[in-house]
């Protein structure tokens, strides 16, 4: 099978890219002309992998498959053979490789040589920050006379993982926190922060940091308050002035400009800090880690924060799960005996773990009832007790169908997802219109969110938005009301929700960053964003000529909304079964809601959703190993 040029290929490879069939044609010509079919193909799937989220091709998966086939074309796609015989294509291939080829053949793995330049990276400087140094016996006085100040007193006899996560983490280069929404990871990094500036005599420079605005500001607000309850609880505010008032995002940290080649801060010019903190490390791919480890100084700690089953980063890698293990599998001897001296927990012993430096924090405070239930059916993949729990908190037909519910979740019939989605929009959605304040206009936006799969289709982004906008005019909207309080679909309006989709450095808005149409003292509708300044949460202003492309936000894809969280949650999924359903998507999408959780979905739907978990192909953990043996 031959392609006479991009679009033919195109035509018969559904998901194949132009640029995926130039690039081959380049190696192509690099390797000395013509190419089998089989190679050809191969070399394709590696470029079509790393668009799917991975770094690598793994060759044993792609055996006996059949990939990029049109729903409705018989004639296309193309179908790999048996293992015995792309083995044999990848010896051949590899013996064909050369330095101006930019292809990596490990193993059974086809990485583009970036990716494998960034795994090789990312595994050395991981290892080389895995092993403990020693805590004197000076610093464990200082920590033993603070403990009780940083966590109080201790209750009952279960291992508080809290306690354990921050000791652990002393002495250590690298640490991993890992743990759901609500198991308090930024309660623990404060308490670990403050304790790592109570051990060390001398002043440290503390740098934090997240992969997007909203994520940043969400750790500023929860750092701030950490720190707050910590003065109440005895400790000194000129001990905790070390710990930032604002994290940054990680392209500001690292200095992108996009009028600038590069980043400002590299290997050769590193970052002035002596920890660097990072949240949501599941949403970090793996250049962008690779590119912050290499701006870390070697002697600076590393603190890493996130959920491993939330949805993993849009671009290639999932470093976090490569890096962690779903649960505590217990301590080296040497961290348990520290453990114990210093936090008086004592934890498993496991002498033959590589996770040592990590702590998985168990116990949700947030969720007690059925969302923390219906998130952990859905990421254990049950998707018939998930839907049984759901379908408990359906109505019945005598029963009013409304969002001003007692139970923390409920399930909407598929069927009536259109009377729901008006009544959800007018009941939660007015508030905003409502409101006499900015305040208070912020406030009823963060207490509601309509979460969805895709951006397009009925049930996507494009349309529901604007669905949206349509019923707001529609019931708030009279004949006597000034021009200026009117919705205006598809206009700039007071109230409207919006949410930046390009970066714009020079004002500082970035892709995700969320506001609010709002008319200023003169009566100028003006572009408004929450902020945070010296841990004081405020608003800035953008004149509406300087905004960058922004779309109407009441309804959002669930990859924007990581790193936020809302007091009601509506989830609406698509009618039919979707690629991008996984129990991951679900969980994350779950996981943003603080009180109340809707879900409108339909049970084939929902199971379908449950049985596609998330899979990504990466070398990472194994070379990790490698470099620690």
């Amino acid at each position: 099978m031959s392609y006479a040029n991009s679009n033919s290929c195109q035509q018969r490879l559904a998901g194949i890219e132009a640029i995926d069939y130039f690039l081959v044609q380049q190696w192509q010509t690099q390797l000395g002309g013509h190419l089998d079919e089989l190679t050809f193909h191969l070399l394709l799937a590696t470029c079509w992998s790393q668009r799917q989220g991975h770094n690598c091709l793994d060759v044993d998966w792609l055996a006996t498959q059949t990939l990029w086939q049109h729903p409705e074309q018989d004639e296309s796609g193309f179908s790999f053979p048996a293992i015995d015989s792309l083995q044999a294509s990848l010896r051949a291939l590899a013996d064909k490789l050369h330095q101006g080829v930019p292809i990596v053949i490990s193993g059974q793995h086809i990485y583009l040589q970036r990716l494998w330049q960034c795994e090789i990276n990312i595994a050395k400087q991981l290892a080389n920050r895995a092993s403990r140094q020693q805590v004197s016996a000076e610093s464990q006085r200082r920590l033993s006379d603070h403990w009780q100040a940083l966590f109080g007193a201790t209750k009952g006899d279960d291992i508080d993982w809290q306690q354990v996560a921050v000791a652990n983490a002393l002495g250590r280069p690298l640490s991993v926190i890992s743990g759901g929404p609500g198991t308090g990871k930024t309660y623990t990094v404060t308490r670990l922060l403050a304790a790592l500036i109570i051990a060390e005599p001398s002043p440290v420079r503390i740098l934090m940091t997240a992969p997007t605005g909203k994520a940043a500001q969400r750790l500023s607000e929860s750092i701030a308050a950490a720190k707050s309850q910590l003065i109440e609880q005895g400790l000194s505010g000129d001990l905790l002035a070390a710990i930032p008032q604002q994290a940054a995002t990680l392209h500001r940290l690292l200095g992108y400009r996009p009028d600038r080649v590069g980043l400002k801060y590299h290997a050769e010019h590193q970052l002035p800090c002596d920890i660097l903190l990072v949240d949501e490390v599941s949403m970090v791919d793996t250049a962008m880690m690779a590119r912050l480890l290499d701006a870390l100084p070697s002697n600076a700690k590393l603190v890493l924060l996130g959920d491993v089953d939330q949805l993993p980063s849009v671009d290639a890698g999932c470093v976090l799960a490569d890096i962690t293990c779903r649960q505590n599998s217990g301590y080296l001897s040497s961290s348990a005996r520290l453990i114990a001296a210093i936090s008086k927990q004592e934890v498993p012993v496991a002498d033959d773990t590589m996770f040592d430096y990590q702590t998985m924090l168990q116990k949700s405070h947030r969720f007690a009832g059925d969302i923390g239930q219906i998130a952990q059916l859905v990421i254990q993949c049950q998707g018939n007790q998930s839907w049984q729990l759901l379908a408990r908190s359906q109505p019945t037909n005598d029963q009013q169908q409304q969002l001003a519910f007692d139970n923390q979740v409920q399930l909407v019939a598929d069927d009536d997802w259109q009377t729901w989605l008006r009544q959800a929009v007018i009941s939660q959605y007015s508030a905003i219109f409502n409101a006499r304040s900015l305040t208070d206009a912020f406030a009823a936006l963060a207490s509601f969110r309509l979460l969805v799969a895709t951006r397009v289709g009925e049930r996507g982004v494009e349309q529901l938005n604007q669905r949206i906008e349509q019923l707001l005019a529609q019931h708030l909207n009279q004949a006597n009301m000034p021009s200026d309080r009117q919705i205006k679909p598809g206009l700039n309006y007071r109230g409207k929700a919006i949410m930046v989709t390009e970066n714009d450095y020079g004002i500082e808005l970035f892709n995700g960053d969320v506001g609010l149409i709002w008319p200023d003292e003169q009566g100028r509708l003006m572009a408004w964003f929450d902020e945070q300044s010296d841990g004081q949460l405020g608003f800035r202003r953008v004149s509406l000529s300087r905004l960058p492309p922004v779309e109407p936000v009441y309804a959002m894809t669930i990859h924007k909304t990581q790193g936020s969280e809302f007091g009601h949650v509506a989830v609406l999924l698509p009618q039919q079964r979707h690629q991008l359903l996984s129990p991951e998507l679900l969980y994350t999408g779950i996981t943003r809601a603080k009180k109340r959780l809707t879900i409108c979905a339909n049970q084939e739907v929902w199971r379908h959703a449950l049985a596609q978990r998330i899979v990504r192909f990466s070398g990472l953990k194994s070379r990790i190993e490698e470099f620690l043996d």
